[in-house]
């Protein structure tokens, strides 16, 4: 069985409540402890399996162990770092939505459990600039893109006077990038939730789930607690959810977000509770799990962003070629940002269309700064 499929098999049904009950654990659990502790879902997946001595009693899960014994620390001071930026926000009437990370980890059964990383923040429609030029203010350093460009993120790092710990925030101009609909629409149905004894937006359920299905996708579905996130919104649903304004018009959006909640019910056991019959889930073609296990198998560090292609033109022919094997899409990415559909037909055209748009965008590049 391959990394990412033991990975699966842990990870089912992890943000529930009752998933302390150890798994079946063959001595190969051990060896996919620093991918699973890499991609943060160390918490999840030592409640799932610490129960077992084979492995709780090993050195390889000494990290895994901290982790989980850290997760509640951590969230704690997330929640605490998201209250002073609110209330920081607060008297210029700024009440910013919250996506992702803290917004998702709700879901769980027990929140602590789901890391958190980097804050994703909207500001209320129109107040873009006022919102950046604000947090600018308690940030270490102003940002390198600035405040009066037109970049459609900008990432701060603020000092909230939380020992120890430094927090990151990143501001979305808007979320088109995500498929979503206008901020404004999105804003006005948006959920005040307390914080503390601060206020900030979290995104009604419909554009939440719509959001993290297609997050996992632009993303080529390589971080499993993003499928988690998928698979606790999906079982937290109420009955009265609206499919219609979650899917949307779109065919191919709505074929995407489809796939997403299949993919979560196949590979995570999730259990949609409110899916009406008339949105029956798409047929999976046989390589797109395939696919998205063999980015499971993979630490985090193999999916960073590779070093500048003109920084290693100067090695080792070999070393060049095996970095040019490195930069070969995978076929979810190649097949989400060509606009394609998942079905059975062979990924490899998405694969050379998407790579050699890339060759050629460098190519230009490189010939227009020489």
């Amino acid at each position: 069985m391959v990394p990412g499929a033991r990975i699966a098999e842990a990870l089912s049904g992890a943000w529930r409540a009752d998933q302390r009950v150890p798994i079946a654990a063959p001595d190969d659990l051990i060896r996919i402890v620093p991918i699973v502790a890499s991609t943060g879902a160390g918490p999840l997946f030592w409640q799932r399996i610490g129960g077992l001595p084979s492995l709780a009693d090993s050195k390889e899960a000494a990290g895994l162990r901290e982790q989980y014994r850290t997760a509640w620390l951590f969230a704690a001071m997330q929640a605490e770092a998201i209250e002073r930026i609110a209330r920081i926000l607060e008297p210029a009437g700024l009440v910013p939505i919250i996506f992702k990370g803290w917004a998702a980890a709700q879901f769980y059964a027990v929140p602590a459990l789901r890391p958190v990383g980097d804050i994703d923040l909207c500001a209320p429609p129109g107040r873009y600039t006022e919102m950046a030029t604000l947090l600018a203010s308690h940030a270490n350093d102003v940002p390198d893109s600035g405040l009066d460009g037109d970049e459609s993120t900008i990432v701060f790092t603020l000092n909230l006077d939380l020992p120890g710990q430094v927090t990151r925030v990143d501001l979305h101009r808007d979320l088109d990038r995500l498929h979503l609909q206008p901020l404004a629409n999105i804003y006005e149905r948006s959920r005040l939730t307390p914080i503390g004894s601060a206020n900030i937006r979290t995104l009604s359920l419909e554009d939440h789930l719509r959001l993290v299905c297609l997050h996992f996708l632009l993303h080529g579905a390589w971080r499993p607690i993003w499928l988690c996130d998928v698979s606790a919104m999906l079982e937290a649903l109420p009955k009265d959810f609206d499919w219609e304004r979650c899917l949307g018009d779109d065919k191919l959006i709505r074929h995407w977000v489809m796939v997403v909640i299949s993919l979560a019910g196949e590979l995570l056991d999730a259990h949609p509770t409110t899916v009406p019959a008339h949105f029956p889930p798409p047929q999976l073609p046989r390589w797109l799990a395939s696919a998205v296990l063999k980015q499971w198998s993979r630490p985090f560090s193999e999916h960073m962003p590779r070093a500048p292609f003109d920084d290693v033109l100067g090695q080792l022919p070999k070393q060049t070629l095996v970095e040019i094997a490195a930069r070969w899409p995978d076929p979810i990415t190649a097949t989400v940002l060509l606009n394609g559909i998942f079905d059975s037909k062979p990924r490899w055209p998405y694969q050379a269309r998407l790579f050699a748009r890339r060759a050629w965008s460098f190519m230009a590049r490189s010939s227009g700064s020489g």
